[in-house]
């Protein structure tokens, strides 16, 4: 009792949230009824944690959209043209990550805009997001990303000048509260003076800055393929027969989480019988990448085969890849694994 306790407490008010594709929107008896059994069912292991103040776009734009619907004053066409607009947005973000918009927007996948790596975008969906928080916890999120950004003098401008005139120039966002608490909290920082750092990305960091402690390759870093932390777990249910799970157990989660791993994963399969599994998950959307050459690259860098005739262990040829996913190749009815319940997971309607 005290761990699903535990598991309702920082599930809906902790600092960290598991994200899960059973989204439960309240706590009532219902969901307290079926939550316990959710919770003994996908153990905790396989949830890939973020901070609750990442910029999660799929989530921003389904708040947004729920928003709307429930706005009477909104006309049809005014509401539909905006949701349209938030869905052009979002998409943009998602392609550009060589991702399946549809099925990861359906099935409500984690991803990030990270304010290192895409300042412009990171910009517009800190307006967003800011404009459906509660008003309470608006500086917290300021000050998360102030001392995530190495207090950086330039996230100080940009949210002057850019996201409080994203906020005040969008109607649907105008919001004088939200606009005077993010004024208060900059004047805040400038009396106080202690912007000490000139650059918005740490990459271009000074020799002081150096010492101050990075995120490491395997924190929250998608370096693979995309999938649904469910059929992540499923999938390792599946390969775990495979390996050595006391010598490559824990790199196999990783990887299927998309995180780094120092060492190849060895698989006791056939390459053929691999490769046409991975080709299978992406054919039904369970893998969310539209890109094969990613998941090619993914495949090379993290497993490798044993061969008899040379007696070493290799990867998959890029040619190899290349005919299975055009269906030119498939194995034999006996070597083709069974995904059977990988592809029985519905999408989670908007």
């Amino acid at each position: 009792m005290q761990r699903i306790l535990g598991f309702l407490y920082f599930s809906y008010r902790g600092q960290y949230r598991g994200q899960f594709k059973i989204k439960i929107p309240e706590i009532d008896w219902l969901n307290f009824i079926k939550t316990p059994f959710f919770f003994l069912t996908y153990s905790m292991e396989f949830s890939t944690f973020k901070h609750s103040y990442e910029l999660d776009v799929v989530d921003i734009y389904i708040k947004h959209v729920k928003r709307l619907r429930q706005d009477i004053k909104l006309s049809y066409f005014e509401r539909k043209s905006r949701i349209q607009s938030l869905k052009y947005a979002v998409e943009a973000v998602l392609i550009s990550q060589g991702l399946n918009s549809k099925k990861v927007i359906e099935d409500r996948y984690s991803v990030m805009v990270l304010p290192e790596n895409n300042p412009d975008s990171f910009d517009y969906w800190l307006a967003l997001y800011l404009s459906v928080l509660p008003s309470y916890t608006i500086e917290l999120v300021l000050e998360y990303y102030f001392k995530r950004l190495y207090y950086s003098k330039i996230f100080i401008n940009r949210l002057e000048f850019f996201v409080i005139s994203i906020i005040e120039a969008d109607p649907h966002l105008f919001n004088h509260d939200l606009l005077e608490r993010i004024s208060n909290w900059i004047l805040n920082k400038r009396e106080m003076n202690i912007a000490r750092i000139e650059d918005f990305k740490p990459k271009h960091s000074t020799s002081n800055e150096s010492k101050i402690e990075k995120p490491k390759k395997d924190q929250n870093t998608n370096k693979g393929i995309h999938m649904g932390e469910v059929r992540q777990a499923q999938l390792y249910d599946v390969l775990v027969k495979y390996i050595d799970v006391e010598k490559h157990g824990e790199l196999l989660k990783k990887a299927l989480q998309g995180k780094y791993i120092h060492e190849k994963i060895e698989l006791s399969l056939k390459k053929i019988s691999f490769a046409f599994t991975i080709y299978s998950l992406k054919r039904h959307d369970v893998i969310y990448d539209e890109v094969n050459e990613n998941i090619y690259n993914w495949i090379n860098q993290s497993f490798s085969f044993f061969n008899k005739s040379t007696n070493k262990r290799t990867s998959i040829s890029i040619s190899l890849l290349k005919k299975v996913f055009s269906g030119k190749e498939t194995p034999k009815d006996n070597a083709i694994l069974d995904i059977r319940k990988l592809l029985k997971s519905p999408p989670v309607s908007i």
